[in-house]
């Protein structure tokens, strides 16, 4: 029995060493296959093909090591891993190393197991001496040998050889070599993977890679070299739709960059990226990788058409203005704009002046993304905001009510109106004057934002100006002015006023005589203009005006200063401009009885202020002298003459408020009463007379 132990534990050990060394020699040709295939692919990658392994070709590579390992290692090496050696394998292989064996070891193993199973043989003696002989032999022979003696190295020995040599030659190329080995395993490994193949020059860290641009957009292309740069460094770049076919644009090392670093803004040129291109870095015969830029549209926007709705007072019909974004009209004026991309929309708005704080939302339609509209008011600056000179006033645009806004700006230029009148509403509080702007000028852009968010990269300025209502002009004609500068009129006298008064947009709406004693105003004469007068803007027909003061119409009395002037009213609505004249000082004086001459000649002044436009009769002084002979005592005899002669004039003067009906002569009719100041004349010499 302790033989048998001591070849039982014989052929435990054999089997051991046998699948220990079996797994050794997997391993060895295994490495060594891996390290042929490699070896051959870096070769491949490195100098036959020039570009590089293909893509496809890497794949393939890649799916045939892998199906050669798998299946190496199915079939040498799984079964080591889960199967037992055949004892009989591990006595042959014992019997290998020891060549005196004859194959005893194995005769035993083999009566051994006949006599396990056959009882017939282990009840005859003879059998049973010859077993126990034959298990004698065996032992002595097995305990002669090693179990690392019992197999046969020199295979395994070779195969490491072999791995050995090929890691050294390996070794020596990587270090002789200007293109690295290690890149082709690499590529072979990750077929997949964005690896340039190996080169004289390497190519690492390219930005931007494969990416994704907006069309107009331009982007930094930038790579790490290192190696042996001998030669400028080009990128080659082809476009999808074949215009362009490797383009080579020059890269640099960019200043205060580290070494070996080399950028260049591309593509060249300042209109950006058009269409899809591919491009890759060369140095010589050195090259990166191909990489791809595809290009996508940027969102823009356009306005299509402005839809004008004038103040109704202007009388101007609605206008649409199509595919012009500059906005000029009169304020008060609403602007509906409505502008269209490219692409749909998530969001769009107006941003006026480049001011991130004034802008107005705009309505993104939902039947159609690529229009949005809104509406636009303009308003000229209040007083207060113009005297404070703040930025903006509580009408500024504002993005709570999406497609809506006021606009307007204080802080512009301004000028007065036109000589010999003052805006009424550019009058301060002190008397002094007030700068009223004519017009407005700003700008505005259009932002917008595509379904991701990403917002347009270019925007158009258009202008906007917004045009003041201006204010009515009025001025005197002759103004009667004394040297003293204050005009002395009798109480029972009048002075004839001559006025022009225009409106240089659209109109006026009336004309007012004013008097003022001791900063009371007495009384307003609203019948200086026939209703409101409209013309064609700009140009409105000027208005000729002509009218008497007279102190007791205006309940004056022997005395008395006061201001006396005119003032025009637009027709803006709701708040019309106003403008008023120069005003003239006046002084009341007593009535000059018995003078009829100062009285007639005021009175023929008067008439020839409404003839003025007459040149003959203009001519006619002898006529105008004829009320001075009424002061002769002769004719004072003959008052029915002295009647003739007034009747006369009121004859002429009395025919002249009918013409006063005609627009030029409108304003005669309150100059015709002056022939009453003529009677009252009279009268008053008739005391003398009597």
């Amino acid at each position: 029995m302790d033989h048998e132990v001591t070849l039982d534990g014989r052929i435990t050990e054999a089997k051991s060493e046998v699948k220990r060394y079996d797994i050794n020699l997997a391993l060895a040709v295994l490495g060594t296959g891996l390290l042929i295939f490699f070896f051959a692919v870096a070769l491949l990658d490195a100098w036959v093909f020039q570009d590089g392994i293909p893509s496809w070709m890497r794949f393939l590579f890649w799916i045939g090591g892998l199906l050669g390992v798998a299946g190496f290692l199915w079939k040498r090496f799984v079964p080591l891993l889960f199967a037992s050696i055949n004892p009989v394998y591990a006595a042959l292989t014992i019997e290998k190393a020891e060549p005196s064996f004859k194959n005893t070891l194995i005769n035993w193993m083999l009566l051994r197991r006949e006599r396990a199973t056959n009882a017939a043989l282990r009840s005859d003696k003879i059998a049973e001496r010859m077993f126990d002989g034959i298990t004698l032999s065996a032992a002595s022979t097995v305990a002669r040998i090693r179990a690392a003696d019992v197999i046969d190295r020199r295979p395994l020995v070779r195969w490491r050889y072999a791995l050995t040599g090929l890691c050294c030659v390996l070794v020596f190329y990587a270090l002789i070599s200007p293109k690295n080995p290690f890149t082709s395993f690499s590529r072979v490994l990750f077929p997949f993977a964005r690896i340039d193949p190996p080169q004289r020059v390497r190519f690492s860290n390219i930005t931007p890679g494969d990416c994704v641009v907006f069309q107009g957009d331009r982007v930094t292309v930038g790579a790490d070299l290192s190696g042996r740069i001998t030669e400028p460094v080009l990128l080659y770049f082809s476009t999808d739709d074949g215009r362009i076919r490797r383009e080579a644009v020059p890269m640099f090392t960019p200043e205060g960059a580290a070494s070996g670093r080399y950028e260049v803004v591309f593509p060249p040129g300042k209109q950006g990226f058009e269409s899809a291109l591919t491009y890759y870095l060369a140095s010589g015969d050195s090259r990166s990788e191909t990489r791809r830029i595809d290009v996508r549209p940027a969102i823009t926007v356009d306005v299509v058409s402005l839809a004008y709705t004038y103040p109704e007072y202007t009388g101007l019909p609605e206008n649409i203005v199509a595919y012009s974004g500059n906005i000029r009209a009169v304020e008060g004026t609403e602007v509906y704009i409505t502008v269209e991309s490219n692409i749909p929309m998530r969001r769009a708005e107006l941003l006026y002046d480049n001011d991130p704080k004034q802008r107005q939302n705009l309505l993104v339609s939902a039947t159609d993304p690529t229009k949005a509209s809104g509406l636009i008011r303009l308003s000229m600056p209040s007083t207060n905001s113009m005297k404070t000179g703040s930025p903006g006033d509580a009408s500024s645009p504002s993005s709570d009510t999406p497609g809506k806004a006021t606009v307007s700006v204080p802080e512009t230029e301004a000028t007065s109106g036109e000589e010999g009148s003052l805006a009424e509403t550019d009058r301060t509080e002190d008397g002094g004057l007030e700068k009223r702007p004519e017009r407005i000028e700003r700008t505005y852009t259009i932002r917008c934002s595509d379904e991701e968010g990403n917002p347009n990269r270019y925007s158009s300025v258009y202008r906007l100006e917004i045009l003041a209502d201006r204010p009515p002009c009025i001025r005197w004609i002759d103004a009667p002015v004394a040297e003293t500068g204050q005009i002395e009129i009798p109480i029972n006298g009048s002075i004839p006023l001559h006025l022009e008064a225009e409106d240089p947009d659209f109109g006026l709406r009336r004309v007012e005589l004013k008097v003022q004693n001791d900063g009371r105003i007495q009384e307003r004469r609203t019948d200086l203009l026939k209703g409101p007068t409209f013309g064609p803007s700009p140009l409105v027909a000027l208005q000729d005006i002509r009218t008497a003061f007279e102190p007791r119409k205006f309940g004056q009395a022997i005395g008395q200063t006061g201001e006396l002037w005119a003032v025009a009213t637009d027709t803006k609505l709701p708040d019309p401009n106003k403008a008023e004249s120069v005003r003239l000082k006046f002084r009341i004086t007593q009535p000059q009885q018995g003078d009829q001459a100062q009285q007639g000649d005021q009175a023929q002044q008067g008439d020839q202020a409404q003839q003025g436009d007459q040149p003959q009769q203009g001519d006619q002084p002898q006529q105008g002298d004829q009320p001075q002979q009424g002061d002769q005592p002769q004719q004072g005899d003959q008052p029915q003459q002295g009647d003739q002669s007034q009747q006369g004039d009121q004859a002429q003067q009395g025919d002249r408020p009918q013409q006063g009906d005609q627009p030029q002569q409108g304003d005669q009719p309150q100059q015709g009463d002056q022939p009453q100041q003529g009677d009252q004349a009279q009268q008053g010499d008739q005391p003398q007379q009597g």
